[in-house]
């Protein structure tokens, strides 16, 4: 019978911490960014790779997407578009728990808009 009450008490934790975190908002790679900048080692080091590829991959990506694209000029920095992705999404607090991706092409597009583009506006 302990068994089993130990088996339940475990699976609700495990349910609750799962909840708890959202792996893709804002609220859980912010710190990675931040860090990223900083450079600090830190045991949460996976954040910080994760943050950084993801804006890499955004900026990369963002010139050929049709709806909403970015005009990125040449020589910015990883760094450089990690500090306007971290301005704009602190700049927003209420939206930390939506997705960092979305945030983060949000603040792409704002920060170096298509030369005569909508953007999907």
């Amino acid at each position: 019978m302990r068994a089993v009450i130990c088996a339940m008490v475990m699976a609700l934790t495990v349910t609750t911490a799962t909840r708890a975190e959202d792996v893709n908002s804002a609220n859980y790679l912010l710190p990675g960014c931040k860090e990223w900048l900083a450079r600090t080692i830190d045991p949460n080091s996976f954040r910080r790779g994760l943050c950084v590829g993801t804006v890499e991959t955004i900026a990369f990506m963002a010139p050929a997407l049709k709806a909403r694209c970015a005009d990125i000029p040449k020589g910015v920095t990883n760094d450089q578009s990690v500090q306007v992705v971290i301005r704009y999404i602190e700049a927003r607090a209420n939206r930390m728990h939506e997705s960092f991706r979305f945030l983060a092409l949000e603040a792409i597009v704002d920060a170096w808009p298509c030369r005569g583009g909508t953007n999907g506006r």
